[in-house]
């Protein structure tokens, strides 16, 4: 005897990946909106943020050498970027040029510390290594 598939039809085939990319087009068209407005009208920008509410934006760190070796270091000391992970940081870091940014937060470990690093460059902010 068979056994059903009872799975939810939308969540897999072709329309479960129609939906994800519709997902995908639809925030990428609001970020790159959004990021065009700040570029092309930087006068806007002070009224921009006072009628924004406040926007955390969580960042993963840069690539390490035990990211492509597929190893998860967790809590260990002494895994830093490697230079792929070195140049998604200056990308992203010139990427958020556009965006006041108010503090930067990381995690005291080397990786998360090195990529928030690259985000502060050119900035006057307080950098804080302690675990919240």
């Amino acid at each position: 005897m068979e056994q059903q598939d009872t799975r939810h039809p939308g969540k897999t085939g072709l329309y479960g990946w129609l939906h994800l990319l519709w997902v995908y087009l639809c925030v990428e068209w609001r970020f790159v909106s959004w990021r065009m407005r700040l570029w092309l009208h930087p006068e806007q920008r002070e009224s921009i943020q006072t009628r924004m509410k406040q926007t955390l934006l969580i960042v993963r760190h840069g690539q390490t050498t035990w990211n492509v070796e597929h190893r998860l270091p967790g809590q260990l000391p002494g895994v830093a970027l490697n230079e792929t992970g070195r140049q998604q940081a200056a990308r992203l870091a010139q990427a958020l040029q556009v965006l006041p940014l108010s503090a930067i937060i990381s995690s005291p470990l080397e990786r998360a510390y090195n990529t928030a690093e690259y985000l502060a460059q050119g900035e006057i902010l307080k950098s804080s290594r302690n675990p919240i």
